[in-house]
């Protein structure tokens, strides 16, 4: 249930977007936005006069976030469009539910809850009941408003399992090439991070919409996709970096993954693992088995190691098993093992009155091979001494 924000602040306070449109599906509301015809300035004095505490997260715009009880919640007076250049638009506050309305992307989206009252003028429920993912007025109009509400409709189609509306469809295939001249690296980042939970379904829609080929300049050929959606739904059941190396794998070319999440402004551990998995992954799948390259590999990605030998279990093997990665991955748990639990360290060796010298390291890869073979640590240390 939602708090009474009426009875709160003895005001017309209104529910609106995805907190309604979640409710309504029945799903678990994470973030509730309100609005109301109160402007952003009178709100704070409001919220101060209750003793509320608020922030100004996007007061130009006419945001302004308020805390109730311990939770955050997103308070926008009513807003029109002025004009939109396909990234921001220029708004003017306005005074009715419905004008505000107006202006959001997908009907889904623009249904709104004032106490008991649902306010929904444009048959969102209707096409909630009928799953069917429309626009808010024609679908060419919304979108050059702001193009990346081309991906949100991917986005939204395949998290609630929508079929897609024909003329939304065919507007976004027309302008699915604007994604990139007009909206920032970070927003179409985000988009992607919040579909992870969905994101072999995703990428299909994305495909559909002829995204894929103007964002990762994919192929045609079906079946290849077929098998990239595939690793790529089993990767994003592990972590965001398993995720993300999994959409950068196909291109095939270090220095190119890292120029690439680069310009979409990726943390540090997703580049460093999506570089990692693009180098190393062709070495397991297709050369042949070496113990001291696959102990050199591995000990090279430090901490990601066991974020690699998981990849190539649990997503490379599913979809595109080799015989040679089959009989690799029966070594790699060992090699690792080795890695993380060395019989034989340098205190082992300063024992020995062995100086630190460019010979150190190799006699400690040398222990770790050893070990790997299934020798002891009295065994290793005969050998080394």
């Amino acid at each position: 249930m939602f708090p009474d924000f009426c009875k709160i602040f003895d005001q017309d306070i209104y529910i609106v977007g995805g907190a309604v449109r979640d409710q309504l599906l029945g799903i678990d509301v994470c973030d509730v936005d309100i609005a109301s015809a109160i402007h952003p300035h009178d709100f704070k004095k409001l919220c101060k006069s209750l003793g509320h505490k608020t922030f100004d997260t996007g007061i130009e715009h006419g945001t302004v976030t308020v805390l109730i009880d311990g939770k955050a919640y997103e308070h926008t007076t009513f807003r029109t469009d002025v004009s939109c250049d396909g990234r921001n638009a220029n708004v003017s506050f306005s005074k009715t539910i419905e004008e505000d309305l107006s202006r959001r992307d997908f009907t889904i989206n623009a249904i709104a809850l004032l106490r008991n009252e649902i306010i929904d003028p444009f048959q969102g429920q209707q096409d909630l009941e009928n799953k069917i993912l429309k626009t808010v007025g024609l679908a060419e109009e919304r979108f050059s408003e702001d193009y990346l509400r081309i991906i949100r409709a991917a986005r939204f189609a395949s998290r609630l399992n929508m079929s897609i509306d024909t003329e939304l469809l065919i507007a976004a295939k027309h302008l699915a090439p604007k994604i990139i001249e007009h909206v920032s690296v970070e927003r179409i980042s985000d988009e992607f991070k919040k579909a992870q939970a969905h994101a072999k379904e995703f990428l299909k829609v994305l495909y559909s919409m002829n995204i894929l080929e103007n964002l990762f300049k994919r192929t045609s050929d079906h079946h290849a996709n077929e098998l990239w959606w595939e690793e790529v739904g089993r990767a994003a059941q592990f972590d965001v970096e398993s995720y993300f190396a999994s959409l950068f794998r196909p291109i095939a070319n270090r220095d190119r993954v890292e120029e690439v999440c680069r310009e979409y402004k990726l943390s540090r551990s997703i580049i460093r693992f999506s570089c990692q998995l693009v180098q190393h992954a062709p070495y397991f799948m297709h050369e042949e088995f070496s113990l001291e390259n696959s102990y050199q590999i591995l000990k090279a990605c430090g901490d990601n190691a066991p974020r690699l030998i998981n990849y190539l279990q649990n997503v490379i093997q599913h979809s595109q098993a080799t015989p040679t990665l089959d009989q690799t991955l029966e070594k790699l748990d060992q090699i690792y093992e080795a890695i993380n639990k060395p019989l034989i360290n340098g205190g082992d060796l300063h024992k020995m009155n062995i100086k630190p010298s460019p010979e150190f390291r190799h006699i400690l890869d040398r222990s770790a091979i050893l070990q790997i073979e299934g020798f002891s640590k009295e065994e290793i240390l005969k050998q080394i001494n």
